[in-house]
């Protein structure tokens, strides 16, 4: 029974990463983070940050 919630819990980690992307990436926070004040790497740096959550996302479904 245990094993059966298991796929469940990482859709909602999924479904979780994919709503923090847009938060940061089609929300009224875009215009926060590409302001002429910034670093021009910024919007890399997000997107790295979404790759690497995905990344250990993926990582712990793998190992269990």
């Amino acid at each position: 029974m245990a094993g059966s919630s298991e796929p469940g819990k990482y859709l909602d980690r999924a479904i979780l990463l994919f709503l923090f992307a847009l938060l940061l990436f089609a929300s009224p926070l875009v215009s926060w983070w590409a302001s002429a004040d910034h670093p021009w790497y910024l919007p890399y740096g997000l997107w790295l940050l979404v790759i690497a959550l995905a990344f250990w996302l993926q990582r712990q479904r793998d190992s269990r």
